[in-house]
C-alpha cells in the first residue's frame, strides 16, 4: 500500500521511466498492483486527473504489455467517470474545467472511434469543441489522440465527392506532413481516393509529400510504394515524368522555342514512358542560385551530374518499353535509344560522363537526328535507322504491331554470337592453337549490322583466352574486351 504522498506521483508518473526501469504502465504485475489500489482508493479528483493525462500521454502501440494496461485504464476511467462527479464536491466540480468539459465529451474514453464525432467538424473547420478539448484537457501535442484526429478527418474525406475531397487535400496533406508516424495510412488513403477522382492531374502538395516519404515510384528498391495499387503508383510516376518533361524541354534546352517541338513530340508517348531522369552539367549543378539549389533538391533521386562537354551540356533520359531514350538540351545532338539490357550509362553512382555514357554507337538501337522532318523520322524511321514504330513504341492512341527487323536497320537488341561460327579455328599456314573451354562462357556481341565490330567481353589482356582472341584478329580495348570488325 503506497502512503498519500507515493501515491499521488504514482497517478501523475504512470508513462515516466526511472532509473533506467520501464515506466509504470509498462511493468505487468507492479501496474495490475496499482490498478487494485485505484479501485480501493477511489482517488479525488487531483489524482484522477494524473490518470486521464497517462492515457492521453501514453503511446499505446509501443509496447504489448503497455498497450494492454493502457486499455485496461481506458476501461476504469470511462467506468468511474459517473462515480468522480458524484464524489467531487459541486462548487469544486463547477472549477474544475477539465472535469466539465470531459462530463460532455466522454465519448474520449470509448474503446473506440474516440476522435470520429470531431473529424467532420474538424474537415469542416469547426474547431470550436476540439479548441476547448485541446485548452481544457491539456492534451499533449504529441498524443495518440491528434495523430488518430488526422486519419480520422482523411477517412472522411475519402467518403466526399471529387469536388469536396479535392477542396479538402490541401489542407490535410499539410496536416499530414506535420504527423510522420502517419504517411504511410495517410499517404495510401489520399493517393487511392485521389486516382479514382475522374481527373487526376498532378496535385503538387500530395506529389511532394508522396515523394518525401515515399521516394520515387520509378525507382523499384522504393518498397512503401507497396502500400498502393500499382495504377496508383503509375499514376505518380506520371506526375514525374510530365514534370520533368516540361521542366527539361523548358528550362534546360539550349533553344527553349525550338525544343517546344521536342517537348509535345515526346508528349505524344506520355503514357508510356515510365521513366525519367535528368542529367544536370556542371556549370548548373555547382551553382550557388537558390533557384538551381531547390531544383536539384526538388529532382532528388531522379537526377544526376553530367561531367564532360564543357560544363554546359544537360540530358533526359526516359524509358519508354524496353527503351532508354537520351535527348540532350542542344538540337545539334542527335536522340540515342538503347535497350534496356545494353544501357551503357549507371545512373545509380550519381554521375554521368559525356559523351560515353550517353552516345555510345556501338550499342545503341535507335538514333535520330533532329533535321528537318524529324519527328515523322524517328516515328517511322529510315533506309538507316529504325523509328520507334520498328520497336513496337506506339503513342498514347494507337496500337502498333513491331515490325520485323529489317536487315538495312540496326537491330532492336544486339545480335547473339556464335562462338563456333564466328570466332574459327585457323588451319593451314597460321599457327594453330588450341580454343580455351573458358571461351564459352563469356558474354558476346555482335554488333556488325549496326556498323560496330564483334565483342568478346573478356578483360584481360593476357592469358590464353587472349593469345588465342590475338590469333583470330581480336583487337583489345581496356575496359571493355576484345574486338574485330
Amino acid at each position: 500500500m503506497l502512503d498519500g504522498m507515493s501515491f499521488y506521483f504514482a497517478c501523475w508518473g504512470l508513462t515516466q521511466g526511472c532509473a533506467g526501469h520501464s515506466p509504470l504502465i509498462e511493468d505487468d504485475q507492479p501496474f495490475a498492483d496499482f490498478m487494485g489500489e485505484i479501485e480501493h482508493r477511489k482517488p479525488a479528483s487531483l489524482m484522477w486527473r494524473g490518470l486521464l493525462d497517462a492515457y492521453f500521454r501514453y503511446e499505446p502501440e509501443t509496447r504489448p504489455v503497455g498497450k494492454a494496461n493502457w486499455q485496461r485504464l481506458r476501461a476504469w476511467l470511462e467506468n468511474d467517470l459517473d462515480n468522480l462527479l458524484r464524489r467531487t464536491n459541486p462548487n469544486l466540480r463547477d472549477c474544475l474545467a477539465w472535469l466539465k468539459t470531459l462530463e460532455s465529451e466522454r465519448g474520449l474514453l470509448n474503446a473506440s472511434d474516440q476522435v470520429k464525432p470531431y473529424a467532420a467538424e474538424a474537415l469542416q473547420g469547426k474547431q470550436e469543441r476540439l479548441d476547448r478539448i485541446k485548452t481544457d484537457l491539456d492534451i499533449p501535442p504529441t498524443s495518440w489522440f491528434w495523430r488518430e484526429l488526422v486519419l480520422a478527418q482523411i477517412r472522411e474525406a475519402t467518403a466526399l465527392s471529387d469536388d469536396h475531397f479535392k477542396a479538402a487535400l490541401q489542407p490535410l496533406a499539410q496536416l499530414l506532413k506535420e504527423h510522420k508516424l502517419l504517411w504511410d495510412d495517410g499517404l495510401k488513403y489520399l493517393l487511392t481516393r485521389y486516382h479514382a477522382c475522374q481527373d487526376h492531374a498532378a496535385h503538387e502538395s500530395l506529389k511532394a509529400l508522396a515523394l518525401e516519404a515515399w521516394q520515387s515510384p520509378q525507382i523499384s528498391s522504393h518498397g512503401k510504394w507497396g502500400h498502393v495499387a500499382p495504377t496508383v503508383k503509375e499514376m505518380v510516376s506520371q506526375w514525374l515524368v510530365l514534370e520533368d518533361l516540361q521542366d527539361f524541354f523548358e528550362l534546360l534546352a539550349a533553344d527553349r522555342a525550338a525544343d517546344q517541338h521536342r517537348l509535345n513530340f515526346w508528349m505524344r508517348y506520355i503514357k508510356q514512358i515510365s521513366f525519367s531522369h535528368i542529367a544536370l552539367g556542371k556549370h548548373l549543378w555547382i551553382s550557388r542560385d537558390r533557384d538551381w539549389i531547390e531544383f536539384k533538391q526538388k529532382k532528388k533521386g531522379r537526377i544526376s551530374r553530367l561531367d564532360g562537354g564543357g560544363g554546359s551540356k544537360n540530358a533526359f533520359i526516359i524509358k519508354i518499353s524496353q527503351y532508354y531514350f537520351v535527348e540532350f538540351g542542344e538540337m545539334g545532338d542527335a536522340c540515342y535509344g538503347y535497350s534496356e539490357n545494353d544501357v551503357p550509362f549507371t545512373l545509380g553512382r550519381g554521375y554521368i560522363e559525356y559523351p560515353g555514357d550517353l552516345k555510345d554507337k556501338q550499342r545503341y538501337a535507335f538514333w535520330g537526328s533532329h533535321h528537318d522532318g524529324w519527328e515523322k523520322k524517328f516515328v517511322d524511321g529510315s533506309s538507316t535507322f529504325h523509328g520507334l514504330r520498328d520497336l513496337g513504341i506506339n503513342t498514347t492512341n494507337e496500337t502498333v504491331i513491331p515490325k520485323p527487323t529489317r536487315t538495312s536497320k540496326i537491330p532492336a537488341r544486339p545480335a547473339t554470337l556464335d562462338m563456333q561460327r564466328d570466332i574459327p579455328i585457323f588451319t593451314g599456314q597460321q599457327k594453330e592453337l588450341p580454343r580455351p573451354a573458358a571461351l564459352d562462357s563469356i558474354r558476346t556481341e555482335d554488333r556488325r549490322r549496326s556498323g560496330g565490330a564483334l565483342w568478346v567481353f573478356h578483360l584481360k589482356e593476357k592469358g590464353a583466352v587472349a593469345d588465342y582472341l590475338k590469333s583470330q584478329g581480336y583487337r583489345f580495348s581496356v575496359s571493355k574486351g576484345w574486338w574485330k570488325k
